[in-house]
């Protein structure tokens, strides 16, 4: 079996630091046998968020940001949101720093399910990515990943909006109620995460750009930091498919919104 690296960011937010450690591990025996690793990269984490992962002893690489302004940004050709720059910077950092090779990169307001990392293992290899099918509570500003940004969209099922108000129970009831319907079934593309591909691919394409990507202004976006990834990955003739039996919930906006 493949050997994975399962790395997500952290800032700002103890409870969502636990809440994503915790679901890991719970869903993820692999970690137990030694066949993947998970850890944090804090990314210009706060005092609080780095005394609490040292005091938990989760494993963490702590990664710091040159704050650059939106002139300079533009001038390297990125685009707005200006903090994007450091988000694309720090899964970079998780591609470069897994010492396995697969990597599945997880937002730290993702839930899990049983076999959710067994079922993306079935598909990936070096000329395929897989993502797992997203199930998200339906924004009440941003709505969900729709299918026409990237062929497969999310599911609208609402289990809550942070790790407090979470009906685990009522996601995994979906889960059981669908896994056998959704068994083996792939669509093309997929959500930008969870997200499973090969680390050396990653490299031999330039990784993620540092940045959305700007048009004739900072604040006119002209394409997104997840969509080139995939598109330099496409060109190279690496597929993108979505595992409808790896299911993940997603609270959207996570520790943004804590």
């Amino acid at each position: 079996m493949q050997k994975v690296s399962i790395v997500a960011l952290i800032y700002k937010s103890p409870l969502y630091a636990d809440f994503v450690y915790e679901q890991v591990h719970r869903y993820t025996p692999m970690i137990m046998t030694g066949d993947a690793e998970f850890f944090f990269v804090a990314n210009d984490a706060s005092d609080e968020v780095i005394q609490h992962l040292v005091k938990k002893n989760y494993p963490f690489i702590k990664h710091i940001n040159e704050k650059l302004s939106e002139e300079e940004l533009f001038k390297r050709g990125i685009g707005s949101p200006e903090y994007l720059h450091r988000v694309y910077r720090a899964w970079n950092r998780c591609i470069l720093e897994a010492k396995h090779e697969y990597i599945c990169l997880i937002n730290s307001d993702n839930g899990f399910s049983q076999n959710w990392l067994e079922n993306l293992l079935k598909h990936v290899d070096k000329n395929t990515v897989v993502s797992s099918l997203l199930i998200e509570r339906g924004h009440e500003i941003i709505g969900h990943f729709p299918a026409e940004l990237n062929g497969t969209g999310s599911i609208v099922y609402n289990c809550g909006k942070t790790p407090v108000l979470y009906d685990e129970n009522k996601f995994i009831e979906y889960v059981n109620n669908n896994k056998d319907i959704h068994y083996n079934k792939i669509s093309v593309g997929g959500v930008y995460m969870p997200i499973l591909f090969n680390k050396e691919s990653a490299i031999e394409v330039g990784l993620y750009p540092e940045g959305n990507i700007a048009g004739s202004s900072f604040h006119d976006v002209i394409d997104y930091g997840d969509r080139v990834f995939l598109r330099k990955l496409k060109d190279k003739n690496i597929k993108h498919i979505t595992a409808w039996d790896s299911f993940s919930y997603h609270f959207q906006q996570g520790e943004m919104e804590f």
